[in-house]
C-alpha cells in the first residue's frame, strides 16, 4: 500500500479571536467555519495510493458537513461526512469536489480537485475475430483513462503497423482512440495485433488476432 502525501491530511486553520470567545459562551450561535481542510485546491496522487484527509468545521449549532463530487451525479464512496478515506485510490476519483458545513445560520464551502495519475487504461478492446474472405471490418480501440501525453501505438505481427500492401487502414486516430478497418479480406490479411498505450506513468497492453478463412462447402 502507498502512503499518501497528503495522509496525515489536512491543512489546520486558526480560530479567529471572536469566534474564540463565542465558544466560551455556548449561549451565542455562530455560522459554521474551517477548522481543516484540504491542503491544496488541486491534490495529485499515484495510482493506488493510500488517500486520507477531512473537512472539520465549527459551528453553534454544530454544523453538517458532507464532501461531494461536483463535476458528476455519481455517488462520492469512501467519504464518512466530513472524511475522505480510500486504501488504493484509482482513476474513478479523478474530478472536482466540495466540502460543505452548514446550519441554520449559513454555510461554507471548500473546492478542490483530485488528479490520479497512472498508466492509461482500455474501456474498448478488440476480440479475436474471424472473417470470411471480402468481408469488411472495422475494429476500435478506445481508452476510459487518459491524459494529453497519451500515445497509442499499433503493432502487426510484431512490427510498427504500416499498410503497405494490406487491405488494413487506420482510419481514425485520436489521443483516446484508434479505429482500424479492414476492407476486402484475403487470407493474407490473417494477422496478430498488439495495441500499445503510454504515458510518463507506464504503459498497458491489448491484443487481438484476426483470422480470415475460406468457407468449405461439403
Amino acid at each position: 500500500m502507498k502512503l499518501s502525501r497528503y495522509f496525515i491530511g489536512s491543512s489546520f486553520r486558526n480560530y479567529p479571536w471572536d469566534v474564540t470567545i463565542k465558544e466560551n459562551h455556548p449561549e451565542v450561535q455562530y455560522k459554521p467555519y474551517w477548522i481543516s481542510i484540504p491542503p491544496k485546491n488541486k491534490m495529485t496522487f499515484e495510482l493506488g495510493e493510500c488517500v486520507f484527509f477531512t473537512c472539520v468545521a465549527a459551528g453553534n449549532p454544530a454544523p453538517n458537513v458532507t464532501i461531494k463530487r461536483t463535476d458528476t451525479d455519481l455517488e462520492v464512496s469512501n467519504t464518512y461526512g466530513w472524511q475522505f478515506k480510500n486504501y488504493g485510490i484509482t482513476k474513478s476519483y479523478n474530478g472536482k469536489y466540495v466540502c460543505r458545513a452548514k446550519n441554520k445560520l449559513g454555510a461554507v464551502e471548500w473546492h478542490f480537485e483530485i488528479n490520479i495519475e497512472g498508466p492509461p487504461e482500455f474501456s474498448t478492446t478488440v476480440k479475436d475475430t474471424y472473417l470470411a474472405p471480402h468481408e469488411n471490418k472495422d475494429f476500435e480501440i478506445r481508452l476510459s483513462q487518459f491524459d494529453k501525453n497519451t500515445h497509442l501505438h499499433l503493432m502487426m505481427n510484431t512490427e510498427p503497423f504500416r499498410p503497405g500492401d494490406t487491405h488494413y487502414r487506420i482510419v481514425d486516430q485520436t489521443e483516446n482512440m484508434l479505429r482500424l478497418r479492414l476492407t476486402n479480406a484475403t487470407q493474407d490479411d490473417s494477422a496478430s495485433f498488439q495495441v500499445f498505450a503510454n504515458n510518463s506513468q507506464g504503459i498497458t497492453i491489448t491484443n487481438f488476432f484476426v483470422y480470415v478463412e475460406c468457407i468449405m462447402y461439403i
